[in-house]
């Protein structure tokens, strides 16, 4: 897929009092814009769209908002293509009528055939009237389920009336029908203590999560198998679907499946699943390797709060400018920022929308200037990646996933967000893998590798550990005791037969073989301080690109994004021909592995070394 470059309009009320960027974004080239046509309201009860319901009622579509909200974008941008969000959440007087939640108890409703059967029809009457009267305007469709139209899920915990009969079902079909339906004390606990569960004795809880992912996983497949029968060939689908870096987000966790049974075109993921800071990396919250080997793009969310984005987005609620939301505080931030990001998708070769979320976003003469010198840059540069070379992998595991008590905060924290976190705020780039993928990977640029969760582990499994990651001089990172769990039973002294290390212990353990070092985070909580990110990190011997700044680098680009300014020297891994940094056209350097560049305070450099 050829890598997209666009603009999400805000959100509620706020997408008619900033028109004004939409113009903008038509001024300078930037063609694909995306609309919420959505049913449904936030998480704070505000509906995501200022318009009449398209969905008022069983089998009856009021298309005419619809195509008021496309005739809008044309009114401002002519040029305009249509990136258009389906809303499969059941509406309001659904969720009356059903009583239940779809946005925040999806793994319920899916098994609810009158809302199965009624969001179908509605998608299909939806995309049949938007190909039918624009046709080739319409660039793709985004098939949005679930909490915060991400196919997330908040009452996975949570009995159901169908959900406990379904799975019911579920256990007959695997030869499981003795299992119970687990209760709430089963979910919130273990009976080990800590954060594993105990494979013989929380069979039950363990295939409740792997049925709930599976059971989500089925409703994807469903709809966007059934949207392929109603759209152009050359028309994309895209989904908020395949974030599996947090140890607990089962609704995705069987997102593999979905990809080889009916695959997207693209999953979204937004940025603010990442640090926002300036100083850090930013991030994604896809598989990478993942991805790039089943052909499918990732479009990265660019829904950073710039220092005038407006957090009233209502009468009543202001959000504060901290957490997910820190904004960047001034027009030189939001320019070194947004270039940030830009660079992000350039190096990795993922595509990008700026979302304006709540509006007055991208207003400042400065902000506007670096945007309209990003379209050329992009149209120049988008698709010469050949990817990212980072030197570090972080590998993830589904079946691990499954055995952990994802409701022990602080472990979940710690192990699904502490260390991405560390690494992303020190700067540091990482990809990212599933251990499905570990066989075609090539390991040679990689110094270090986090296993973030290698409870599980087949035999097979460790074959290819032992073949493929453990050697080459890296440092190997267990986050959690590999293999503890071993033919159905908890077994942690098997732990030590992978990493050298013995299960219990307490502390950071370092232990060194002839050709790899094997490291064992005893306590995992040590990634609440990022610091500790960076002494992994070191322990590996990598190639160090500039001191105190973040980068991120492929065989073509290296950007270097830091927060205070001043001259940096830059030394690269082996001698490149013309060194361009691509937002300038400067030529800085040639014939050269190191050089130096004056940076502003903060500041974002990309620099290409191809023709």
């Amino acid at each position: 897929m050829t890598n997209l470059l666009a603009y999400r309009q805000p959100y509620g009320k706020h997408r008619r009092e900033d028109f004004d960027t939409l113009k903008f974004m038509g001024e300078i080239g930037i063609d694909i814009v995306s609309i919420s046509s959505l049913n449904t309201a936030d998480s704070l009860g505000n509906q995501y769209v200022d318009a009449p319901l398209i969905w008022p009622w069983f089998d009856t579509y009021n298309f005419d908002s619809l195509d008021a909200q496309i005739e809008e974008v044309f009114h401002y941008h002519p040029n305009a293509k249509i990136l258009c969000t389906v809303d499969l959440n059941a509406p309001l007087w659904l969720t009356r009528q059903l009583d239940v939640d779809s946005f925040y108890s999806l793994s319920e409703i899916v098994h609810n055939e009158t809302w199965r059967q009624h969001a179908t029809n509605y998608m299909r009457a939806f995309l049949k009237h938007a190909e039918g009267k624009y046709g080739d305007r319409m660039e793709g469709y985004i098939l949005a389920c679930g909490a915060t139209l991400e196919w997330l899920e908040h009452h996975a915990e949570q009995n159901g009336r169908l959900k406990d009969v379904a799975f019911k079902r579920y256990l007959r079909e695997k030869g499981l029908g003795d299992l119970p339906v687990p209760n709430l004390d089963d979910i919130l606990t273990t009976t080990r203590g800590g954060y594993i569960r105990d494979p013989e004795k929380e069979k039950h809880v363990i295939e409740w999560f792997r049925f709930i992912g599976q059971s989500v996983a089925d409703a994807v497949i469903h709809f966007t198998m059934e949207a392929r029968k109603c759209i152009r060939p050359e028309a994309k689908i895209g989904v908020f679907y395949g974030s599996v870096f947090d140890v607990y987000n089962f609704p995705q966790s069987d997102f593999e499946r979905v990809y080889q049974v009916a695959p997207p075109d693209f999953m979204l993921g937004a940025a603010c699943n990442s640090i926002p800071d300036i100083g850090s990396t930013s991030g994604f919250i896809c598989a990478s390797k993942k991805m790039q080997r089943m052909g499918i793009g990732y479009l990265h969310e660019c829904d950073r709060i710039t220092s005038t984005t407006d957090m009233k987005i209502s009468d009543f609620v202001t959000i504060k400018r901290e957490g997910i939301w820190n904004s960047w505080r001034t027009p030189v931030e939001d320019v070194a920022g947004f270039r940030r990001e830009i660079s992000l998708c350039l190096v990795e070769n993922f595509s990008f929308w700026a979302f304006n979320i709540w509006g007055q976003s991208y207003k400042t003469p400065e902000l506007r200037a670096a945007i309209r010198e990003i379209v050329p840059v992009w149209k120049k540069y988008s698709g010469k990646s050949s990817g990212s070379t980072a030197q570090v992998l972080v590998v993830a595991d589904m079946e691990s996933n499954y055995h952990t008590c994802h409701l022990n905060w602080e472990y979940q924290y710690a192990l699904g967000w502490g260390f991405r976190r560390g690494f992303m705020r020190e700067g540091i780039p990482f990809d990212t893998a599933l251990t499905t993928d570990l066989e075609f990977i090539d390991f040679s640029q990689y110094r270090l590798i986090v296993v973030q969760n290698p409870l599980c582990m087949t035999p097979e499994e460790e074959k290819l550990f032992r073949k493929k990651v453990c050697g080459g001089g890296r440092t190997v990172v267990w986050c959690m005791p590999p293999g503890a769990i071993h033919d159905g039973k908890f077994d942690p002294d098997h732990a030590e037969t992978i990493s050298g290390i013995p299960a219990s212990t307490k502390e950071l353990a370092v232990k060194a073989f002839a050709d790899w070092t094997s490291v064992f985070v005893g306590d995992p909580l040590k990634f609440h301080d990022d610091a500790f990110s960076r002494q992994l990190f070191e322990m590996s011997n990598p190639h160090i690109y500039c001191e105190n700044a973040a980068v991120r680098h492929s065989k073509e680009f290296l950007m270097v994004h830091c927060k205070e300014g001043g001259v940096r020297k830059i030394t690269l891994p082996e001698k490149e021909g013309k060194i361009t940094e691509v937002f300038s056209g400067r030529v800085v350097a040639e014939n050269t592995d190191t050089f130096t560049d004056l940076f502003e305070t903060p500041d974002t450099k990309l620099y290409y070394f191809g023709k």
